[in-house]
């Protein structure tokens, strides 16, 4: 990205750093200070700190403005409005933790906070693009449990109404920045994926079916299960209700982070229409980013539970079977996105790095995809310039 000339600006989704000890993730070949998990306002200013030595990631920033928001790592693991996964008693107050890694944030990074806290803000780009960046960690509620943390879930909580991803303020400002926006695009900054993302009963495929059948069987879940109740599937009443209002408003593209891997998907009005007939209605788009250097998609469903790996093999056929509004997945390579909007199309255009812990790896091309104006359509794409 460092060496690019055709950049306006750099958009990072959240995960900037991470908060464990200097061994949670050997194979991303990072060299942290402190070495022990960070709770403490130095602790997360060292950290940052620490990250802010890589050359290419300091020339990234020397070179363009960059628009950022949070996720759960800038604070820890599956953080919510009052508490986290990753924070037991034993580190103490949570409210002060939470404090620390967000004000240590606001002094390292390109980022003005609203009123000094506020990190949902919008920025125009004329008739062409309004960019709305969202803060999914501040204020929503507690994660339902699944398999492995908020991993593989069956409990119906996911349909509670009172669960909220944005809280009540933010999601009122959000629908009122869309309603009132004159801007061609609306281009959403969103920590975690929104398209649907739930195994319900797959039709009779031989090869692939039973191998999902004897996986969740083994785990002791029948569907409808929710792969991951930290995205918007945990979340679903808000979500139904915020694609309903993309669709209303039209021209919304997500551009997504969170998941280490990379997607394209058309975000369905109806996804019992999309599992029928193909081409049901689309009321959005997104794109989902890859990883830069943590582990990818692949590496973390694999350990996250028994027969993991199988699994995650058989999740491009899966994902046609349940899923037909996603047109792309990538869930190994690590690399980044690079998007452009015109007047006649959003488009997205992936790269992957050979090998995420060489300053000096080659770059690959990935594919390009894109929606025309007035569709909220996916194609595939020539690539950008």
């Amino acid at each position: 990205l460092a060496q690019r000339d055709d950049l306006d600006v750099i958009v990072h989704l959240g995960d900037y750093l991470y908060e464990d000890a200097v061994d949670e993730d050997p194979l991303a070949g990072r060299s942290l200070d402190p070495e022990h998990e960070i709770l403490t306002l130095a602790d997360y200013r060292r950290r940052h700190a620490v990250y802010k030595t890589d050359p290419d990631l300091a020339e990234a920033h020397r070179r363009f403005a960059w628009i950022t928001t949070i996720d759960d790592h800038e604070i820890t693991n599956d953080a919510w409005a009052d508490g986290a996964e990753n924070h037991d008693p034993g580190e103490g107050d949570y409210p002060t933790r939470k404090a620390a890694g967000l004000r240590a944030y606001f002094e390292w990074m390109p980022i003005r906070p609203v009123d000094g806290v506020q990190i949902h803000r919008r920025l125009s780009y004329g008739p062409l693009a309004d960019l709305v960046v969202l803060d999914e960690r501040s204020y929503r509620s507690l994660q339902v449990s699944g398999l492995s943390g908020s991993l593989l879930t069956t409990d119906p909580a996911v349909a509670d109404p009172d669960r909220t991803m944005l809280g009540a303020a933010q999601r009122h400002w959000l629908t009122g920045v869309l309603d009132g926006s004159t801007a061609q695009w609306k281009v959403v900054l969103n920590s975690v994926m929104f398209a649907p993302l739930v195994v319900g009963d797959p039709p009779d495929v031989p090869g692939v079916t039973p191998l999902l059948q004897q996986t969740l069987g083994e785990l002791g879940l029948r569907p409808p299960v929710v792969l991951n109740a930290d995205q918007w599937d945990g979340y679903q009443v808000e979500q139904r209700a915020l694609t309903e209002h993309f669709g209303q408003v039209g021209g919304v593209v997500l551009l997504t982070g969170d998941i280490h891997s990379s997607w394209a998907a058309e975000i369905p009005a109806d996804p019992g229409t999309y599992l029928t007939v193909v081409g049901g209605k689309s009321n959005a788009v997104e794109f989902v980013a890859p990883a830069v250097t943590s582990g990818s998609f692949k590496d973390v469903l694999a350990g996250a539970f028994p027969g993991g790996e199988e699994l995650v093999k058989a999740v491009p056929l899966l994902l046609g079977l349940l899923g037909s509004w996603f047109k792309y997945f990538d869930g190994e390579r690590h690399g980044f996105g690079v998007f452009e909007v015109t007047p006649a199309a959003a488009q997205y255009d992936w790269f992957y790095v050979s090998d995420r812990r060489d300053p000096n790896a080659t770059l690959v091309p990935g594919p390009s995809w894109r929606s025309r104006a007035g569709t909220n359509r996916l194609e595939e794409a020539t690539p950008l310039g």
